[in-house]
């Protein structure tokens, strides 16, 4: 199977909820006063002149379950003819948008369901206005780095605990470093016509979008990137973001100035010259996995204790594991996606993982170059390590937002890693057709 001429076409819809509804991405609910910056769901559909075809979709949501991300996929597949299984969506999980769970509220009343019962159209439209809209087209793959605005926000103290940054003014006890590294990569797609008229950007970064926390809905420092690509490229132009492992990378300033620092650095790039991909192949796969979550019969209260929170915040977490406890669900069904662009590989899981799975998933993967994504296909929760689990902290305590036990998380990277290697043998020049 030659690599073929290919054709892309974006999208971007605005899924800004009304203003007075609740922002989800802290303990505690906050009222919408405005808009900072719109919220989008942008698509981008490729297909190669043999009718295969592959759509990306990213929504400026914290988070989305995966039985509205099936809604969503089923009606686009209906109104475009692009099947379920080449559908692939992800979140942006920017902490200054609306809830699509109760998850961090005491139930769905926090949830505007007038608006989530909305999304499914609004992403089918997004993936067939991008459909519609395909022309021939050519790609630079760029790499860029960036480690000015990241910290991994975990830190080990001398007793052995692991604490989060953020706690560390509630403990008095000598630090010994960080506990793991961040990903200073930038991984950037550009897409052009053949006349040279720019069309859209994919960029893969690994950054928590929590850097705004305000009482306005953003996209955090996306906005920024946002922006600063269409005054660069055009107002049509579509800027998809590609969310690398970040549950453990903090940001280390405030949303506008990182959006302003990752725009430079990506403009920068487009200074040099780089080679044109004219031709290549596409394909994705899909498994459903089964996934065990922790034991909730668990020492919930010592691991609160020791994690550093303050105690106003111990009540909502014991409170967290009667939840669980109540529900009484051990396991659940979930999406681990994979999908090549040419020789970029790419590798999505249903939650928040932590920067140590992206690496491995980086070393052992047998493309190129491989970009491991977050937030893909439904949402579990934070995924974590095994050292996590053993030495604390925030992300290994027993919540609705931190479901899996870490060996169901090694489980899910070693099956991703698995969909790469079937990916890359797909592509080969001597496979069957």
């Amino acid at each position: 199977m030659k690599e073929e001429n290919f054709y892309v076409g974006v999208s971007e819809i605005d899924i800004t909820p009304p203003v007075g509804t609740l922002l989800a991405g802290g303990i505690r609910p906050r009222i919408s006063k405005g808009i900072e910056d719109p919220l989008f769901v942008k698509s981008i559909v490729i297909e190669t002149e043999k009718g295969e075809r592959f759509t990306y979709v990213v929504l400026d949501l914290l988070c989305l379950p995966r039985e509205i991300g099936d809604k969503c996929i089923k009606i686009s597949s209906e109104k475009t003819g692009i099947p379920e299984e080449k559908i692939v969506w992800t979140t942006t999980h920017t902490h200054t948008g609306p809830y699509t769970t109760p998850l961090f509220g005491e139930d769905e009343s926090v949830i505007n369901k007038d608006w989530l019962n909305s999304l499914p159209e609004k992403f089918a439209l997004s993936v067939e206005k991008a459909y519609n809209s395909k022309k021939r087209a050519r790609m630079k793959h760029i790499q860029a780095f960036c480690n000015s605005v990241s910290h991994n926000r975990r830190v080990i103290l001398k007793d052995g605990r692991a604490i989060n940054t953020w706690n560390l003014e509630n403990i008095n006890i000598q630090i010994l470093g960080s506990e793991g590294p961040i990903d200073p990569e930038i991984g950037i797609l550009f897409f052009e016509t053949f006349d040279g008229e720019p069309i859209c950007l994919m960029f893969y970064f690994s950054l928590h979008t929590n850097s705004n926390f305000g009482e306005y809905f953003s996209s955090d420092y996306l906005g920024i990137v946002y922006s600063k690509m269409k005054e660069k490229f055009g107002s049509d132009f579509v800027t998809l973001f590609i969310p690398g492992a970040f549950a453990n990378i903090n940001p280390t300033r405030k949303h506008k100035e990182i959006g302003e620092i990752l725009s430079e650095i990506i403009i920068k790039k487009f200074e040099k010259p780089a080679t044109y991909i004219e031709k290549l192949k596409i394909n994705s796969i899909k498994k459903e996995i089964l996934v065990n979550f922790k034991n909730f019969k668990e020492d919930q209260k010592g691991r609160i204790e020791k994690s550093g929170w303050p105690e106003w915040v111990w009540e909502y977490f014991e409170k967290e594991v009667e939840i669980l406890r109540k529900i009484g669900k051990r396991e659940t069904k979930t999406l681990i996606q994979s999908w090549n662009i040419g020789n970029i590989g790419f590798v999505s899981f249903p939650g928040e993982l932590f920067v140590e799975w992206g690496i491995k998933v980086k070393k052992e993967s047998p493309f190129d170059w491989t970009y491991p994504v977050e937030l893909g296909g439904d949402y579990i929760g934070y995924l974590i390590t095994k050292k996590a689990w053993k030495t604390g902290g925030y992300e290994p305590l027993i919540a609705r937002s931190s479901l899996p036990c870490w060996e169901s998380v090694e489980y899910m990277v070693k099956e991703g890693i698995k969909l790469l290697k079937i990916l890359n043998k797909r592509r080969s020049p001597n496979e069957e057709t």
